[in-house]
């Protein structure tokens, strides 16, 4: 053996000391643990100093939150005192209307104007356990600011203005010059308003956990009516939340409080949902079904915890912002609540458990649905009483068109049609009606099509083959579905009760191109986007594998970019692009009554289509034999 590696063998040589070796050896895993002991606390550290520089930077950016929300609720203030000034009736001193509530401590703290005719805030000898300083804090009102517009951008991440040459048209221009180079497609996102939570941010598998914390907001504020607007707080209760806290307290003291404070007054003084009897509406009603399931003891906790807070009932505050005090403790309460309902097996997520641990989820579940959704009812009620009662009746409609969608749309990814996909939209959608007539066919309704008069010839012949391609793979693979209605086209058809156009959602070649020329530019504008695109064969009957000479077509399956650069110029000249250059693409920032919050309602009333669709089930036929299959599909969609 070779004398350079004698010392891996001290047995077999007797000039090598076994003592030293094991004293070597010793040494050397000392210093390794010692190395490891040092790497390990360095990374330790770096950890430690990540999440310090961390809440560092949330700290700062909550303090300029702050700032800023100060800032805009001072100029709110300003702006309502100079309302209040305008309207006041000559004659009044001070220049100030009186204010209308019938409390006079009723705008203490909800960032209203004192008029100078007001009375005198409380004082301790209205409250004698209350400290002076509490009674004369103003409520503060912050305010989150939303965020700066988001700029159109291409696919390389550049702003879409820097994309653009020099005279070069937005609309009507060519792909490229350089055939190599792939189009520029842009992206333009719509701005979210303050405290909307879209459903992509909902975590995979936490739709029961959002649908159940939204029915106990509901149980909570006695509020199971969808078609009404949510109830305004008692302002001789916010005024006496607000002498009895004061307005530096913070987020882990109002915890504090719910936790481990004693009741401010008695529990059974608070009030809670009665018992809901069981009646045929209650048990089609998904709201109403799901707050009968809450046992009595959890209803007792639930005084208890508001209790505390010295509240009569759990109503939030539509008119303060959702960081005051008074709405973070509404929230406090909420979660609290829910979470202990969980617990006790109220509400049986399932394996959204696992996130009744998130607070943040939990949190921008709570003010999606309080201060976003709710106060969109809350407001829009005020200017325009009777809207929500109009519009939950219109959401059957809306949930038929979402649902019908929903089946066209998994069929065409099941079958790897994705350009397809950008067709299928709730809004391009068309919707039916009952026949007047009372008309059955196998003992179910038939429902008369409506028109959507944008819509050109190739999209109603691609609708047409895609239901009747779903209906015969729902035979030969003999599955089946929820039954969908029977709809057919009337020899008169009527046009759609929602017109709302899918702005700069569909492709161009979705519009009808003589329906297109007739609006306006800046309309035109707005469909069409920075990059119109094109989707459909020359021939939309050679669809879904229906090509020339009985083979699918060579071009069916292309990508977006690849089709485009072949057919998109020749389809374009059909409609009028050339008047639209000098006119600026704004993705528009007001929200459409008419075409939004159908989606946004469809947790709240959901239930009337379920039973709509319930009562067609039981009219399956005389047999009562289950229908397979998809039903008969419409004529033309």
């Amino acid at each position: 053996m070779d004398e350079n590696n004698q010392h891996h063998y001290p047995p077999n040589y007797p000039n090598v000391n076994p003592e030293y070796c094991q004293f070597l050896r010793r040494e050397l895993e000392g210093q390794f643990e010692e190395k490891l002991d040092s790497i390990h606390q360095a990374a330790q550290e770096r950890i430690a100093n990540a999440e310090s520089e961390w809440m560092k930077a949330l700290r700062d950016n909550q303090n300029r939150e702050a700032i800023l929300e100060g800032q805009v609720n001072q100029l709110r203030r300003e702006l309502e005192a100079a309302q209040a000034f305008r309207s006041t009736p000559i004659g009044i001193p001070g220049g100030f209307a009186p204010h209308p509530s019938p409390n006079p401590t009723a705008g203490l703290g909800t960032g209203v104007v004192r008029s100078p005719l007001s009375p005198d805030p409380p004082t301790t000898a209205h409250f004698p356990n209350v400290q002076p300083t509490a009674l004369l804090s103003p409520r503060a009102q912050p305010t989150t600011l939303l965020s700066p517009r988001v700029q159109p951008m291409n696919i390389q991440g550049a702003p879409l203005s820097s994309s653009l040459q020099p005279g070069q048209p937005s609309a009507v221009s060519a792909i490229a010059s350089n055939e190599s180079q792939p189009p520029t497609y842009s992206v333009t996102t719509r701005k979210l308003a303050e405290h909307q939570l879209p459903a992509s941010d909902v975590p995979k598998g936490a739709a029961k956990l959002k649908e159940s914390l939204e029915l106990h907001i509901r149980m909570l504020w006695r509020h199971l009516d969808a078609t009404s607007k949510p109830p305004a707080v008692d302002p001789s209760q916010l005024a006496e939340f607000n002498a009895r806290f004061s307005n530096d307290l913070n987020e882990s003291d109002l915890a504090r409080i719910c936790s481990s404070s004693q009741p401010l007054i008695l529990p059974s003084l608070v009030q809670v949902q009665s018992s809901i009897p069981v009646t045929i509406a209650a048990a089609q009603s998904r709201i109403l079904s799901g707050a009968r399931r809450l046992e009595e003891f959890v209803l007792e906790y639930i005084q208890a915890t508001v209790s505390k807070f010295g509240l009569t009932f759990w109503c939030p505050d539509m008119t303060q912002t959702a960081g005051s005090v008074y709405n973070s403790a509404c929230r406090i309460i909420a979660l609290d609540t829910f979470r202990q309902a969980v617990a006790s097996q109220q509400y049986r997520l399932g394996p959204a458990e696992k996130f009744l641990k998130n607070m943040p989820l939990l949190i921008s579940i709570y003010n999606n649905f309080v201060h976003y959704r709710m106060r969109k009812t809350f407001d829009r009620e005020m200017l325009y009483p009777g809207k929500t009662k109009q519009l939950a009746g219109n959401n059957p409609a809306y949930q038929n068109r979402a649902r019908l969608c929903r089946s066209r749309r998994e069929f065409v990814k099941a079958n790897g049609y994705q350009r397809y996909l950008k067709y299928l939209d709730p809004k391009s959608t068309s919707d039916d009606e009952a026949d007047p007539q009372g008309s059955r066919r196998r003992g179910r309704p038939i429902h008369f099509i409506k028109t959507r008069r944008e819509r050109s010839a190739g999209v109603n012949a691609l609708i047409r083959l895609l239901d009747e391609e779903r209906e015969l793979v729902a035979m030969y693979e003999g599955k089946t579905y929820r039954q969908e209605r029977i709809r057919i086209f009337p020899e008169i058809p009527e046009h759609t009760a929602f017109p709302l156009l899918p702005f700069n959602t569909v492709p161009l070649d979705y519009y009808d191109p003589a329906f297109f020329n007739s609006l306006q530019p800046g309309t035109r504008k707005k469909i069409a986007g920075p990059f119109p695109i094109v989707g459909l064969l020359p021939n939309a009957l050679h669809s879904f594998g229906h090509g020339p000479n009985g083979l699918p077509h060579p071009d069916e399956k292309l990508g977006q970019k690849a089709f485009n650069a072949k057919y998109r110029e020749q389809v374009l000249m059909q409609y009028r692009l050339d008047d639209l250059d000098d006119i600026d693409f704004v993705d528009s920032e007001e929200e459409e009554d008419d075409g939004t919050d159908e989606y946004e309602m469809e947790e709240e009333t959901e239930e009337e289509g379920e039973a709509e669709q319930r009562g067609e089930a039981e009219q399956r036929g005389e047999d009562g034999q289950r229908v397979e299959g998809y039903g008969e599909m419409d004529v033309q969609s």
